[in-house]
């Protein structure tokens, strides 16, 4: 009886593992409600569930940013710290006159004559260049009203004119050398009859001939032609001659090519051996140097200071530049006299140059 007894209340070990199961997992069932009741809700899913995985992002996106390149790793950088720079650091004190001239971009520096100049070195007198181009402020000068009836009768205006007067009396000038109707030289120039048409004629018709602006303007009078000057009669004649300059030009070259093919090598022989003596002459750098040093001290806190080097076709700037002090001093002027006072007395600049005398009469444009 005992046996049947405990048979009967103690449950089986199968049994009692699944009662603990369900106990636990019921448990378990309440913990989960109880939490999920009182939790706030989970987040959205991702938009896109079960489809393939997004690409994988760019270079350089996401994540921490990456470091700052080393120098001269940027072009821009490299290029800024790569460019020399002017050396000189001294300044005008007061406010000065300033040298007008086109630097020498920094890409055009390496193996130019500039590249062995050092400006900082240049045996200049600053407080003698500051005292000569120093502005001096003058005062304005009262007016008595007189000028101003001059100016009334300026204002009155003239008789209406489609061109300028200018090239109105230079372009009758011009006919009457042709001595011919209008239509007869719009004819010769349209069928390029060079019976009619010589060298100094069609040169100088070249030289006075309106441009296509004006040529349009005439060509758009509407009123009666008998109203217009001699010479806007002859633009409104050859206003229909298609490519009128550039017929006139072809004309022109034809003519002259030939005669002129001998004195055009003469030409280029002369420029080339001026050229050559520029280029070795030791003098002519030294005065640059002198030349770059005082334009960067007149043009310092500007932009166009600390150049590194200047056009050589500046250099009449420094003839228009007139000291504020010594009206009959320019900068050229000024700068020989500096060069004088050095060891070398004027360097004898102008014996480095025998061609020069030649080759200043000549264009480069021919």
């Amino acid at each position: 009886s005992s046996s049947s007894s405990s048979s009967s209340v103690d449950p089986s070990p199968q049994e009692g593992q699944e009662n603990v199961a369900s106990s636990s997992s019921s448990s378990e069932d309440e913990t989960t409600e109880s939490s999920s009741s009182s939790a706030p809700p989970p987040p959205p899913p991702p938009p896109v569930s079960g489809g393939p995985p997004p690409p994988p992002p760019p270079p350089g996106s996401g994540g921490p940013p990456p470091p700052p390149p080393p120098p001269g790793s940027s072009p821009n950088v490299s290029i800024k710290m790569m460019q020399p720079a002017s050396k000189l650091t001294v300044a005008p004190s007061v406010t000065t006159s300033k040298m007008n001239w086109t630097k020498l971009a920094p890409t055009r520096f390496t193996g130019s004559i500039w590249e062995s100049l050092d400006d900082s070195k240049a045996p200049v007198d600053f407080s003698a260049i500051e005292e000569a181009f120093k502005q001096v402020v003058r005062a304005k000068p009262v007016s008595d009203g007189s000028n101003a009836k001059e100016a009334s009768t300026e204002l009155v205006p003239k008789a209406i004119n489609l061109l300028d007067s200018r090239r109105s009396q230079n372009l009758m000038i011009v006919l009457s050398r042709f001595r011919m109707k209008h239509e007869e030289i719009r004819d010769a120039i349209w069928k390029i009859d060079l019976n009619v048409l010589n060298l100094d004629n069609i040169s100088t018709l070249l030289s006075v001939l309106p441009d296509a602006d004006e040529i349009a303007t005439v060509k758009a009078w509407e009123g009666d032609d008998k109203l217009l000057v001699t010479a806007e009669q002859f633009v409104r004649a050859i206003a229909d001659v298609p490519r009128l300059h550039q017929r006139l030009s072809a004309i022109q070259t034809s003519l002259s090519f030939l005669p002129q093919q001998t004195v055009i090598f003469k030409k280029i022989d002369i420029i080339a051996r001026a050229l050559h003596e520029i280029r070795k002459s030791d003098n002519f750098r030294e005065f640059l140097q002198m030349a770059l040093a005082v334009g960067n001290f007149l043009n310092s806190g500007t932009a166009r200071g600390s150049a590194l080097g200047f056009r050589i076709s500046s250099l009449p700037v420094m003839m228009d530049l007139v000291s504020t002090t010594t009206k009959s001093k320019t900068m050229i002027n000024i700068l020989l006299e500096l060069l004088d006072t050095q060891a070398n007395p004027i360097f004898d600049l102008l014996d480095d140059f025998p061609t020069f005398k030649l080759a200043s009469l000549e264009s480069m444009k021919q």
